[in-house]
């Protein structure tokens, strides 16, 4: 069985026709019937959009076809390490331009007592 084929068993489990995989994923709705490979972007997509599918079987056709369920504890927040990094990332933006704007207000105050 081909990536094409091993696809589409994975869309048949889904019970969504391809032309919805292909809208969920951002990609034309043609994208699988001229399916011979597959580039990262792709595969991030689906791996985004269907996070249950294990891409190693959908390359390979080593494995199962869905990634084991992971358990979560309900009181504690997942977040993805892609999201993680974000979130530093975006905190680091926030945290320099609120000291810009500090050090833009302290040397705008006038001296005490003028």
């Amino acid at each position: 069985m081909d990536l094409k084929e091993r696809l589409i068993q994975f869309i048949e489990f889904k019970g969504i026709s391809k032309r919805k995989f292909c809208e969920k994923i951002n990609v034309s709705h043609t994208y699988i019937n001229g399916l011979k490979a597959m580039g990262s972007d792709v595969m991030l997509k689906i791996s985004d959009v269907f996070p249950e599918l294990n891409l190693i079987w959908l390359i390979t056709e080593k494995g199962k076809m869905l990634n084991d369920p992971v358990k979560i504890d309900p009181t504690v927040e997942a977040i993805s390490p892609v999201a993680e990094e974000q979130e530093k990332f975006i905190r680091k933006i926030v945290q320099e331009e609120l000291e810009k704007k500090n050090k833009r207000k302290s040397n705008n105050v006038a001296p005490a007592g003028n």
